[in-house]
């Protein structure tokens, strides 16, 4: 029942969302007043992350163990009212960027999660990137519905300071 519950909360929050983006007047061309595609996003996801380690090698490659839940930590809609009181469930087949800012270089990683919302996220660490603590920023993206003239999609956003240490190659 919990489970069903969940769900509805998710797709209402999708549905009312929904209703709120404008329709084009009859009067305008085409099918998307000028071919304009409407995009709608929900800030739907929750992202934890943490390092397998607290330190990886210059050259070596860091590894995130991330879970991405519903509903996110904010109002889904931006609309300035939060959901409490909601138990996080699993976020299945989701795309989990993460960004690696060490001193003045960025590396990308990427990941996709499994049925408990769970993703390994592998970030390659150049050997020209200097050592110190890294950085991590972590976005989370899932295209919910998409018609030729509307697009629904759900994410997530976490950043995380000084997350780990990348040292010397020993």
């Amino acid at each position: 029942m919990q489970l069903r519950k969940k769900m509805a909360l998710t797709v209402a929050a999708a549905a009312v969302a929904t209703l709120l983006v404008p329709v084009a007047s009859p009067a305008t061309a085409g099918p998307c007043s000028g071919s304009r595609m409407e995009t709608l996003t929900l800030r739907n996801f929750r992202i934890e992350a943490k390092p397998v380690r607290k330190t990886f090698p210059s050259g070596g490659t860091a590894v995130l163990d991330v879970t991405v839940t519903r509903p996110g930590e904010q109002d889904p809609a931006g609309m300035g009212i939060p959901m409490d009181g909601v138990d996080p469930m699993p976020a299945e087949n989701i795309n989990v960027g993460a960004g690696m800012m060490i001193n003045d270089v960025f590396l990308p990683g990427f990941g996709i999660t499994d049925a408990n919302g769970k993703a390994k996220v592998k970030i390659s660490i150049e050997r020209y990137a200097k050592t110190g603590p890294a950085d991590i920023a972590l976005y989370a993206w899932n295209v919910i519905q998409e018609t030729p003239c509307l697009r629904v999609e759900e994410n997530g956003f976490r950043a995380y300071p000084a997350m780990f240490t990348v040292v010397p190659k020993s």
